[in-house]
């Protein structure tokens, strides 16, 4: 899922550094990454088709972003629900990850009430009338 944004390889924790989320709305184990040369936390929840992230911010604790993906009309999406910054971004990612990510959307508050179930409905509504 987050290929498209990092150039180096995630590095899976070891089971016993693992520092363990369990996802909000299927509330299974996720998998942990992080990269060698950041500050930030990765959870990704496959089933669900969700990755988080916990950054060290000196203003917000816990989980700061969270990313839903879905396909719409055969397009890859992902809404950015920016938590601390109490914002949300709609981006369509490329089919060959060399290509532009292009921001279809970006809101001044976070969508309310999205879910993996529900995330193209929401979407589809919140594009359309937008």
């Amino acid at each position: 899922m987050e290929e498209y944004y990092s150039l180096e390889a995630a590095h899976v924790a070891t089971p016993e550094n693992t520092v363990e989320y369990n996802c909000p709305y299927c509330n299974k184990l996720c998998t942990y990454m992080s990269l060698k040369d950041d500050w930030t936390d990765y959870w990704k929840c496959l089933p669900c088709k969700v990755s988080f992230s916990q950054s060290q911010l000196p203003n917000w604790k816990g989980i700061d972003t969270i990313n839903m993906y879905t396909t719409l009309n055969d397009k890859l999406y992902v809404l950015r629900q920016f938590l601390a910054n109490n914002r949300s971004r709609v981006e369509m990612l490329p089919a060959d990850e060399e290509d532009t990510v292009v921001i279809a959307y970006e809101f001044k508050f976070l969508m309310p009430a999205v879910t993996p179930t529900n995330i193209q409905q929401k979407l589809l509504t919140y594009l359309i009338f937008s």
